[in-house]
Parts: structure tokens; sequence; C-alpha cells
């Protein structure tokens, strides 16, 4: 999409500074709950007799959120760094990619809508195979390779490794084949 002026923006679209604020304040709301959900996974235990306990997961979790976003802070600084030592002005902003948007989410409902029928294998194969061809635009063969490594490895690591049961298919036929 042009616009007729080059500096012009679409309507919708905030002022970059609006924008830098917008992105700051996520940023630091992501480390806040990262943070929050760390601390708080210590009082549900992090490890029982029999293995890892209920809070292990949320603890790797909220540090990894913690650590995406300080990752993602660090980068936009180090981006804008480079930006104002290589241009005077901003430019227009690049307007969000709508169909990726829905196609990701869309996906997501999907995924959650069909899991207890089908089990998580399949529908995260499933999920993983169509979001990585239409989305990701990756060929066929690597699409499949990640979607059976991506949803046997999570089932495997959840369900053999550390004891939490993800959803079997409520069909006989396929729950009968361990899916």
């Amino acid at each position: 999409m042009t616009y007729p002026d080059a500096q012009a923006q679409p309507p919708d679209t905030p002022s970059p500074v609006a924008q830098r604020v917008l992105v700051l304040a996520a940023q630091l709301v992501l480390i806040a709950v990262g943070l929050y959900v760390a601390v708080e996974s210590r009082s549900l235990g992090l490890w029982t007799k029999l293995g890892p306990g209920p809070g292990l997961l949320p603890l790797i979790l909220g540090v990894a959120l913690v650590g995406l976003a300080a990752a993602w802070l660090v980068q936009t600084v180090l981006d804008r760094r480079r930006a104002t030592k290589s241009w005077d002005d901003d430019g227009p902003a690049e307007p969000l990619d709508r169909p990726y948007i829905l196609g990701v989410v869309g996906g997501l409902i999907v995924l959650a809508a069909v899991m207890e029928l089908i089990g998580f294998q399949i529908s995260m194969a499933v999920f993983l195979f169509a979001e990585l061809m239409f989305l990701g635009r990756q060929k066929w063969w690597v699409a499949a390779s990640v979607a059976l490594v991506g949803s046997i490895g999570v089932f495997v690591l959840f369900d053999r490794v550390l004891a939490v049961q993800l959803p079997l298919s409520s069909l006989p036929f396929l729950s009968g084949l361990g899916l």
C-alpha cells in the first residue's frame, strides 16, 4: 500500500513516539509478569520425592519470559541506536500484517477446539504443519519434519519425562493407538 506523501502514515497508525512508548510498556509488563510467575511458582513447590513439582514448569516459563522480554528490550534499544546513526527521521511505520496475525490466532483457536477430539499429537502436528506451510512459507518436508518432531517430542517430554498428561483422542480408534 503506497501513500501519496512519503512521510504520511495510515490513519490508524500511532506516531513513532507513541509506538516506542507502547513497545516499552509492553516489554516492561512482560518482564513484570515473568518475574511474578517465577516468584509465585516457588510457593507451589519445585520438586517432590517423585520428581518435578507443580511449580517447576511455571518457574521455567517465568524465567524464559523475563529473558525473552529483556532480549526484546535490548534489541529494541540497539535497533533504535543504529537507526538514529543512519537516519534523521523515522519514516513511515510498518503496518500490522493482519492476515498473519489472524492466521496464528485462528489456528490456535482451532487447535484448542479439536485437541480433546483428536488428541494432542495429531492436532499439534496438523497445527504446526499448517502454520509453517501457509504462514511461514516453508517447504513441505521442512514443515512436516518440524511438525512431527515438535508434536511427538513435546508429547514425550511432558508425558514420559515430566509425567504431565496431555490430552489423548476421545475417538476410540485413535485412543486405542495411544494418540
